[in-house]
């Protein structure tokens, strides 16, 4: 099975530019008028991350649990699964938790990092992973911290902890069980928003029908002008950033649908036909993007926080608009550094080392 595929990277890089988009603001010390309109929902990068991941760990987890001979087999395939997501997720999560703990206590002078206190119950709920569960209103929002986006990780990993023992319960049935759960987040609206895992869940019945052959494009598709094609891409992501608008405290009733709208962009994505290929050389930086989007969303935060701490031990202790060209370059150069080295240093080494432990661990179940 091939292990990347260009247009989910793509996917993955586009995800993570609205993430960022959406979290712009954070960069400034100024606060944005409350008479102002409310933003356009680029929140919805995440739910489009879910899509993705549900569907890129279910390609790979299902076909290798259908293939195991007998049930130690299927167990050690389930334990080498938890062992790649591990080394592939824990190392660089964990490392960014230690340097927001560093810079509360080492770099905080304007205090923009918060106090200790709440930063390590945030970074016991990132380490512990329910993150999203200390943010939920169902459950009483607890102060942020730094690592509010951990929340989403949270969600991710208690989704790769329970996908596969959910597989062995099921069988054939885990298809109208994730159907079941879409329903049901479609019938509570934003009730649980950090819950939200149909996102998820549709990602896994994306790869289920492309393993029995029921996730074919037509091939008319294939054949159109690519920017026809590629008009796909605002022709979806338009109306889920107009659904996205938040107008309150609370998020819109319309997740479900975001989630769906997530989905479509994934199924053409999931041809493998280079239907999402950009125009050079935006390809190949949104490929950036997209590899590295897990180190982004790690480090943008911390990042754009470290800038205002840096302005503000510059002197710039009253900003205003005039300096939002300073503040963001700052930003964008300190994002595109601190990323690179996570990336190159941290995520693929270990993630390397993860895989080959997993291959290890699957070693004597070989032919």
């Amino acid at each position: 099975m091939k292990a990347r595929i260009d247009d989910i990277e793509v996917l993955r890089g586009i995800a993570i530019l609205c993430v960022l988009v959406q979290h712009i603001p954070d960069i400034f010390p100024w606060s944005v008028s409350p008479s102002d309109p409310p933003r356009l929902g680029w929140w919805v990068g995440v739910d489009i991350f879910f899509a993705v991941s549900g569907y890129v760990i279910a390609r790979q987890l299902l076909p290798a649990l259908a293939a195991a001979a007998n049930p130690e087999a299927r167990w050690s395939v389930i334990r080498a699964f938890w062992i790649r997501r591990a080394w592939r997720l824990l190392p660089a999560a964990w490392l960014w938790l230690a340097l927001i703990l560093m810079a509360v206590c080492l770099f905080n002078e304007s205090g923009v990092f918060g106090d200790l206190q709440t930063n390590l119950e945030a970074t016991a709920a990132g380490v512990f992973q329910y993150a999203n569960v200390r943010l939920d209103r169902v459950f009483g929002v607890k102060p942020y911290g730094v690592s509010f986006p951990y929340w989403s990780l949270s969600l991710e990993e208690q989704f790769y902890l329970v996908l596969p023992l959910l597989v062995l319960l099921c069988g054939r049935r885990l298809l109208w069980l994730l159907l079941l759960i879409v329903l049901v987040r479609f019938a509570i609206g934003n009730l649980g928003s950090a819950f939200r895992v149909e996102g998820l869940a549709l990602g896994v019945l994306v790869a289920i029908a492309q393993q029995h052959n029921r996730l074919a494009v037509p091939d008319w598709f294939g054949r159109l002008p690519p920017w026809v094609r590629l008009a796909l891409i605002p022709a979806v992501l338009w109306p889920m950033l107009l659904l996205g608008k938040v107008t309150g405290s609370s998020p819109p009733p319309t997740q479900g649908i975001i989630a769906l709208f997530a989905t479509a962009l994934l199924v053409i994505a999931a041809q493998d036909r280079g239907l999402l290929r950009l125009p050079r050389p935006l390809h190949g930086v949104v490929l950036w993007f997209g590899s590295r989007s897990y180190s982004l969303y790690l480090a943008q935060i911390p990042i754009f926080w470290a800038t205002r701490e840096l302005w503000f031990r510059a002197g710039v202790t009253s900003p205003g608009n005039g300096d939002a060209l300073r503040f963001g370059m700052t930003a964008c150069v300190l994002l595109i550094v601190a990323v690179e080295l996570s990336w190159r240093f941290v995520e693929q080494p270990l993630r390397r080392y993860g895989a080959a432990l997993a291959s290890r661990h699957l070693a004597p179940f070989k032919a």
